[in-house]
């Protein structure tokens, strides 16, 4: 976020890359420059006007950088294109993490508290049918490494997804990789492997099913029970469907009232396309992989066995890690009281990748 910042301020006073202390005015900055400055970096950071007024009060990049750290953030947090700041930003190494099917970044706050003190964790939103660069988990993981690569221009970048965004890590790293950036890790929760037949089912679903279904899964991210079964919405027209369904988790306290309608039928669309979207690799991705299985989810209908599941991310993976069995059914390893073991694994990852550079260079010094 600061080297945004210091290139918004370069390119606006047209001259070298300030240091993060160097004065506005001893620049040659005026009002007017200082103005335009803010209306970007409001845009740029999806800040609020109140923000972007206080910003004209900040004399430097630093005093810009903190006032959207600790003001600008608010209920959705800074955004970067179509990331979302879930952690202060800060000197801990970002990590990038993609949500499942629907693209819902809020449910990861819990995994970036648990996060807090080892990285600076950026949700990715995932578009859904109609929205630009939605065409595919290709077109999805280009749209993202460009927001990415705002926030970090170049790696190691460290990667995570859970369910569909593991689809969606997996292409980024791969993308990166193909592009000479060093991935550090990708970390992939709970997903079936690409190009899985267990996703096939679902395309037979009618349409109240998906209802119910997408209900459940709200409901179970805000740790309610689950609410819907699909004959509540079998005599519903495919408007009104929505509208219930919107109605019903709002009442239940599961989503807030804030979340329109158009809005929350573009999740719900969002939520239907991920499902069911095919996804297989153009080239196998060499890096380190590190899967993480949901250890309670062994009784539902497509969970694959261990040997397949392996078996198919090696596949599009071969350096793909042996899974770590982690307590948790598929929502519930993202959620209090199981999330802090996700967490830990997480941690662990990095320890090992630290170690992994910390080996090589001293090699490389003998």
């Amino acid at each position: 976020m600061r080297r945004e910042l210091s290139a918004l301020w370069t390119a606006v006073l047209k001259r070298e890359p300030p240091s993060e202390d160097s004065d506005f005015s001893a620049l040659g900055g005026d009002s007017l420059l200082m103005l335009r400055i803010c209306s970007r970096a409001g845009r740029a950071f999806g800040l609020d006007a109140a923000v972007v007024a206080r910003l004209l009060t900040a004399q430097t990049v630093a005093e810009q950088a903190r006032i959207i750290e600790t003001e600008g953030a608010g209920a959705d947090g800074v955004r970067v294109g179509a990331l979302v700041a879930l952690s202060a930003p800060g000197d801990a190494p970002p990590l990038f993490f993609a949500p499942g099917a629907g693209g819902h970044v809020p449910y990861l706050r819990a995994l970036a508290a648990e996060l807090s003190k080892d990285f600076s964790v950026w949700g990715m939103e995932l578009p859904g049918p109609g929205e630009a660069d939605a065409a595919g988990v290709e077109a999805i993981a280009t749209a993202l490494i460009a927001d990415i690569r705002r926030v970090r221009p170049y790696g190691p970048y460290r990667l995570g997804g859970h369910s569909f965004g593991g689809w969606v890590a997996l292409e980024i790293a791969r993308q990166l990789a193909g592009q000479g950036e060093a991935v550090a890790w990708v970390s992939i929760v709970d997903s079936l492997p690409p190009g899985s037949a267990a996703r096939q089912h679902k395309r037979d679903w009618r349409d109240s099913r998906w209802m119910a279904e997408i209900g459940n899964s709200f409901a179970r991210l805000a740790d309610a029970k689950p609410l819907f079964d699909a004959d509540e919405f079998d005599a519903l027209d495919d408007a009104r469907r929505v509208e219930r369904l919107r109605e019903r988790l709002i009442a239940a306290g599961v989503l807030p009232e804030e979340l329109g309608l158009p809005e929350f039928a573009a999740r719900v669309r969002a939520f239907i396309a991920h499902s069911l979207t095919d996804y297989a690799p153009a080239t196998p991705y060499a890096g380190a992989l590190h899967l993480i299985v949901a250890a309670d989810r062994d009784d539902e209908a497509d969970a694959p066995d261990a040997a397949a599941l392996i078996d198919g991310w090696r596949a599009a993976a071969p350096a793909a890690a042996t899974p770590l069995r982690l307590p948790g059914d598929h929502v519930g390893i993202m959620r209090p009281p199981f999330v802090s073991g996700l967490a830990g694994a997480l941690r662990a990852v990095e320890a090992a990748a630290r170690r992994a550079v910390s080996d090589m260079e001293t090699e490389e010094e003998q």
